[in-house]
């Protein structure tokens, strides 16, 4: 008779963990401060936000989404570099290109100042983001910034003249 194979659980592969000190964590809060200028933390619709950035990068586990913005984006970054050390580089750098985007439609100008701050508080963690930063084009922002969401729908329930109703509402939610 053949004797049985005994099964062998195979262990669990230990991640990297990057222990979050409490200068860390003050550098944490100082880059999540900075990321919070240029960047919606959570958004209604389609649009640019970090939860959604967290989400394609595959790290919505460590979005907490309590407290204001700039909490969480603090607790998202240092959930990354706890669990994910070696993510916060691509986290951050996708935020910062995706936030310059969202500022320039709004009207608002990412200075290099305030990406140069970026890459010192990086550069204290441990994360060089000179030359991906220095390729990075500031676009001109707009001119044309849309009105916020309660007007946009307001226009919509306010009786229009139908010489106004054409084209004018759908220029006004543009922004014109």
């Amino acid at each position: 008779m053949a004797k049985k194979k005994r099964r062998t659980k195979k262990k669990p592969k230990k991640q990297a963990v990057m222990v979050i000190t409490a200068g860390r964590k003050k550098l944490i809060a100082e880059l999540a401060s900075l990321l919070a200028d240029i960047a919606p933390a959570t958004t209604m619709g389609k649009g640019f936000c970090v939860r959604k950035v967290a989400e394609e990068k595959g790290l919505a586990k460590c979005w907490k989404g309590k407290g204001n913005k700039r909490k969480m984006i603090g607790e998202l970054l240092e959930g990354t570099c706890r669990g994910y050390p070696q993510k916060p580089k691509r986290l951050v750098l996708a935020i910062i290109k995706g936030g310059i985007e969202w500022s320039a439609k709004k009207g608002k100008t990412v200075s290099r100042e305030h990406l140069d701050e970026i890459v010192r508080v990086m550069d204290e963690l441990g994360f060089s983001l000179k030359k991906e930063l220095a390729a990075i084009e500031l676009p001109v922002p707009s001119r044309v910034a849309p009105p916020p969401l309660d007007l946009a729908a307001l226009i919509d329930r306010i009786p229009l003249h139908e010489a106004l109703r054409d084209d004018c509402v759908q220029m006004f939610k543009d922004g014109h």
